[in-house]
């Protein structure tokens, strides 16, 4: 093997810090559900995200390598329950084509005091010259970019998905 394709090759499989971040006034604990992380075969990565807390920001940080699959992408959308339960920041598709890995998230709102739980899938693709990341599960419309939160009952709220930077960072509001 050259040496040219020998460093190309230990950059496709080289770590990355990934890091997402979910904002949103009534989200109150977050945790990685075990055993939810699925990334392209051969693809470098550590054991669980690293999940922080700033106000009503988390930032999820994930060390893994970046290549894309469709396998990955299509695992993704079968954990996020299909369309429309998906929604990609500065996409133009309903659901990705592939995606570098995805992973779920137990995430607990507090609602008129009451805690819901919803289950969130998050996920990298790439669009243009950067990763772009994708929100999906039962909760979230990727039709009409919301994400509800309900007891099934009726009591619950809908926000409002939006993005700054159209790359890594969801607000509900």
């Amino acid at each position: 093997m050259t040496t040219l394709s020998t460093e190309f090759e230990s950059l496709r499989t080289s770590t990355h810090d990934n890091l997402v971040t979910l904002s949103c006034a009534n989200i109150t604990n977050i945790q990685y559900i075990p055993d939810s992380f699925d990334i392209t075969s051969g693809q470098p990565h550590q054991n669980s995200p690293i999940i922080t807390r700033s106000g009503n920001t988390w930032s999820i940080h994930w060390n893994c390598g970046r290549k894309g699959s469709g396998e990955v992408a299509s695992r993704y959308a079968t954990a996020s329950s299909s369309l429309p339960h998906m929604y990609g920041l500065g996409a133009s598709d309903n659901a990705p084509e592939q995606l570098n890995f995805y992973f779920g998230l137990a995430v607990s709102f507090t609602i008129y005091g009451k805690v819901f739980l919803a289950n969130l899938y998050l996920g990298q693709g790439h669009t243009g010259s950067s990763n772009n990341w994708w929100i999906g599960g039962l909760p979230v419309n990727g039709n009409t970019d919301t994400v509800t939160i309900s007891d099934g009952a009726g009591m619950g709220k809908g926000y409002q998905i939006s993005s700054d930077s159209l790359v890594n960072d969801f607000t509900l509001s």
